[in-house]
Order: structure tokens, then C-alpha cells, then sequence
């Protein structure tokens, strides 16, 4: 790495009920059109995670969001909603739901050598090939991904849908 991004939290709050955190870091302020990336991650305890991805700054990008898991799950894509399920062999689960997104597509790899894409290295030498997800998105900035992720034990499965609803203030 010859330009070592430069992370910045901007919060921290927890208490029983959640954890939050949000932060940035400026690794793509050298492109010729910069953009810095903010996070924020919103822990419901006992519960699911919200990530959010803002993305500002100037120009037309390709913006590729990942998420990429661990050998040996069975996974499964849901062409209309974009979720995808990924069940362990004792039956637990995590779903992945994009909210509101859409505009992005999806593509999932695993073990693919073009691209290069969906491979863990669990020790050193070693290459297994594990899921990776990626939401793509052409567009140009500001431009927001929202995620949800919703893990469930094997006893109590259920398939989750999110949306986006619109936010109002009163005078």
C-alpha cells in the first residue's frame, strides 16, 4: 500500500439496547475524482445490523460493495429481492438484505478465476474457496448503499423484507 488510507471515527455510543459507530476513511482521495467513504453500523442488540455506506465527493464511479463469507456455507441468491441466505450445516443462517437499493445489480462468486473473486486463505499457502457477494452500482456521487444483516438460529428461520420509508418532519 503506497497511499495507507487514513481512518477518522466520527461516533461511538452503546447501551443495552444497541451499539453505533460511524466513521470515514479518505483511501480514495487520490482518484482523479475523489470520494471519501463514511460507514455507520447500527447494532440492535440480540438482534440484526444496519450498515450504511455514504459515498461523496465528485464524479461518475463504478461503486462495488462486498461481503464475503466463510467456507463451506450453502448459499443462496434471491434473484428479485437481491438477498442472499447462507446457511451452516447445523442450519443457522444469515441473511443479507439491501434496502431500498434499486439501482444496484448483484453477482455472487465463489472460486471464480475471472474475476479473481470468492477465495479465503485460512492459513498461511492455503486457498478455499468461500462466497463473496457484490452490489454494484454505476453513478455518480453522492451515492448511499444500505444493508441489512439478519443472523438466525437453525430453530427459528424466517425470510426478512426491508424497504426504505420515507422520513417527514413537523413544523
Amino acid at each position: 500500500v503506497y497511499h495507507p488510507a487514513k481512518a477518522t471515527r466520527q461516533a461511538w455510543l452503546s447501551n443495552e439496547t444497541f451499539d453505533f459507530v460511524a466513521g470515514s476513511h479518505d483511501g480514495y482521495e487520490r482518484l482523479t475524482a475523489p470520494v471519501t467513504h463514511h460507514r455507520q453500523l447500527l447494532f440492535v442488540k440480540n438482534g440484526y445490523w444496519v450498515v450504511i455506506d455514504d459515498l461523496v465527493g465528485s464524479g461518475k464511479h463504478t461503486f462495488d460493495l462486498y461481503f464475503h463469507l466463510i467456507p463451506g456455507l450453502q448459499v443462496e441468491l434471491h434473484p428479485t429481492s437481491r438477498t442472499v441466505q447462507a446457511t451452516n450445516e447445523q442450519g443457522a443462517s444469515l441473511q443479507i438484505v439491501p434496502v431500498g437499493d434499486s439501482l444496484s445489480s448483484v453477482a455472487l462468486f465463489e472460486g471464480t478465476t475471472n474475476p479473481i473473486q470468492g477465495w479465503v486463505g485460512l492459513y498461511s499457502g492455503e486457498k478455499c474457496p468461500a462466497a463473496a457477494l457484490r452490489y454494484r452500482r454505476i453513478t455518480p456521487v453522492p451515492a448511499r448503499f444500505c444493508t441489512i444483516l439478519y443472523p438466525q438460529a437453525a430453530s427459528r428461520p424466517q425470510r426478512i423484507h426491508a424497504e426504505r420509508l420515507p422520513v417527514t418532519t413537523t413544523p
